[in-house]
């Protein structure tokens, strides 16, 4: 079965759903986008991952993760291979030493898993062609990588535990983003009252 491999091109605010996020995959040569809506979890993961964050304690993603290590398996791919009533059908692909492992998956879950261990995402060409839609520049948020805020991800201050919002701080700072600073240091102190 021929397969194409996908690419995470970036994650953007919905504005239509409330909590709720685009996650957008793309063909390699970006010419067709697959829009993925998600809830605020999986694009918070995402995010995280993005810019390299961790959470001091393990939340999902991250005990599967450490449970496949510990049998010993590696995610090797996300395969979404099949779109049936405007649901995804995805698998994962581990392998150990022995065997290999396929498992249903939803694609949300699926992209944080692909992130988080930097195994390929893949879907058919059928797929692509199902649901898929040509990629216009317009289509993705402006690049503001500049701001902090936008680097760190498209979620709401609001929303960070105060670890990342002392990380977020931090980089602001380093950056002279002083009114992002400032966001963030009252957020910060209304949680500590």
């Amino acid at each position: 079965m021929e397969k194409i491999r996908l690419k995470l091109l970036g994650l953007a605010r919905n504005i239509s759903q409330n909590n709720a996020y685009t996650l957008v995959l793309a063909d390699a040569q970006e010419q067709m986008q697959i829009p993925l809506t998600v809830g605020l979890a999986e694009a918070q993961a995402v995010a995280m991952l993005m810019e390299s964050i961790f959470w001091e304690r393990p939340v999902m993603f991250q005990l599967l993760n450490n449970f496949a290590h510990e049998l010993g398996a590696k995610l090797e791919e996300v395969f979404l291979h099949k779109v049936e009533n405007q649901q995804f059908f995805t698998r994962l692909l581990f392998r150990t030493p022995e065997r290999e492992i396929t498992l249903d998956a939803r694609l949300s879950d699926a992209v944080v898993l692909a992130v988080s261990n930097g195994c390929p995402i893949y879907t058919t060409p059928a797929v692509l062609k199902q649901i898929g839609r040509p990629l216009a520049g317009t289509d993705m948020p402006a690049d503001t990588s500049s701001s902090v805020v936008a680097e760190y991800g498209p979620l709401p201050l609001e929303s960070y535990d105060i670890p990342d919002l002392l990380h977020l701080l931090d980089r602001a700072v380093e950056r002279e983003e002083y009114e992002t600073a400032a966001k963030i240091q009252d957020i910060i102190k209304k949680r500590q009252q």
